[in-house]
């Protein structure tokens, strides 16, 4: 009979499913300055797991492996997940099964079968699914065929082999050419577990080649970043470096502003214009949303009443917010986003709107945009309709808490990858 497990944490799906269409217009600006990173790609240690999956795949390769590379990376990845929960590891993807296999008893099973996978579906939420596209980008995965690059694999041979040890390689080689093993991590295999351990990171410092090669590819964009950003991820790299902060605080529009006005100071008029950019479709992106999850959450209320509320709680903060003019001016950008005349229209009319402090006009066009985005979708329904002067909610939203209006002046919900780029820069530092 079958059965539904636990979701993983690490698995579960973060954030709206984007009924107002945000995220092209999003994805599109913040690609000027980020070029290869996404939203999932924050940590280097998983940068290095794959990377050192693919140089495994090879190694088995040339030894005469006819198995596609897809199930022996599955495997790298749960060996590697042992060995990072053994060393106290506890944010990486997969954490609550890894737990859990290692509690049932003290052998754990390595396979690509499901029943054994650290998560719900390794091949889509595991690395190979979420840090493959970011590693071909940044110049550490062949952009086609699924193989490191030169860079990569001379780091795989001059660092990783010596930090394993020649025999450690050879055992894994091994371990992974077999469809099912079983390992111990504490009864048995602790040297296998340990130099995996050490080889990714704990309880030593990152080698010169290390730091240098995930600088180039990682922080600063990879040989590729010329035609994606023309150098200005690089830029901003540094200046996050230097900003610094904490990784548990999101950034928010005073943040990007200040790297905005850094970026001036530096002279990299480029890459202020880009931030300039983000700064204003923000400023019309972040109220939108937040708008339009608290009509979801108001089912059988007055449209007018909801209007109200909200005026209520922003009043003139809406305005002091909203960027009209600055959004407006990205009108060809965004209708390149959404690809559709009359979505970018939509999209434009709510920033006039919240330029104008029309809080019904903004709520009507909402529900309007979201109408236009969903039936492009697939043709789906609305997410909310207005019946009688009513909202009559289909998909309901229970986190539809209006920010304040102090909170809504730097309120901010999209991440244009700046938070992926910051969390990578910072873990790397400067020279």
């Amino acid at each position: 009979m079958p059965f539904l497990t636990d979701i993983d944490s690490r698995a579960a799906i973060r954030g709206s499913r984007d009924p107002l269409g945000a995220q092209a217009i999003w994805t599109l600006l913040g690609r000027h300055v980020v070029g290869g990173l996404t939203t999932n790609t924050t940590s280097v240690r998983d940068f290095v797991v794959l990377l050192l999956g693919h140089w495994f795949i090879e190694k088995l390769d040339e030894a005469g492996s006819r198995e596609e590379a897809l199930p022996v990376f599955i495997r790298w990845e749960q060996l590697a997940s042992y060995a990072r929960f053994q060393a106290g590891d506890t944010g990486f993807r997969g954490t609550t099964r890894t737990r859990r296999f290692l509690e049932d008893g003290p052998k754990v099973t390595i396979s690509a079968q499901p029943a054994y996978q650290i998560l719900a579906n390794q091949k889509i939420y595991g690395l190979w699914g979420l840090y493959t596209q970011a590693a071909r980008s940044s110049g550490l995965l062949d952009e086609k065929e699924p193989r490191l690059t030169p860079a990569a694999r001379d780091l795989a041979e001059k660092v990783y082999r010596d930090l394993l040890g020649r025999e450690t390689v050879g055992q894994i080689v091994e371990l992974l050419g077999k469809r099912s093993a079983t390992i111990r991590p504490s009864n048995g295999d602790e040297k296998l577990i340990g130099a995996i351990a050490y080889a990714l990171g704990f309880k030593r410092k990152r080698a010169q080649l290390e730091m240098t090669v995930f600088r180039e590819t990682l922080a600063w964009g990879g040989p590729g970043d010329t035609k994606r950003t023309n150098g200005l991820q690089k830029q901003l790299a540094h200046l996050l470096v230097a900003k610094g902060g904490d990784l548990r605080v999101s950034l928010d529009a005073d943040d990007v502003r200040a790297l905005a006005k850094e970026a001036g100071r530096k002279r990299h008029a480029a890459l202020g214009t880009r931030l300039e950019q983000i700064l204003s479709a923000e400023s019309v992106i972040a109220p939108a949303t937040a708008a339009y999850q608290y009509v979801l959450s108001r089912d059988g209320a007055d449209l007018a009443t909801v209007v109200g509320e909200i005026r209520d709680q922003w009043g003139p903060a809406l305005k002091k917010r909203a960027d009209a003019a600055g959004f407006g001016a990205l009108k060809d950008d965004v209708l390149r986003a959404v690809r559709d005349p009359k979505t970018a229209d939509l999209w434009l009319e709510a920033g006039r709107r919240m330029g104008a402090g029309d809080f019904g006009g903004l709520v009507e066009t909402l529900v309007e945009l979201n109408r236009d985005v969903m039936w492009k979708r697939d043709k789906a329904s609305p997410w909310v309709q207005v019946t009688n002067g009513k909202l009559d909610v289909h998909f309901a939203d229970e986190r539809g808490r209006l920010p304040s209006a102090e909170q809504l002046a730097s309120y901010w919900v999209s991440p244009y990858f700046l938070g992926a780029l910051r969390a990578i820069a910072l873990e790397l530092g400067e020279e």
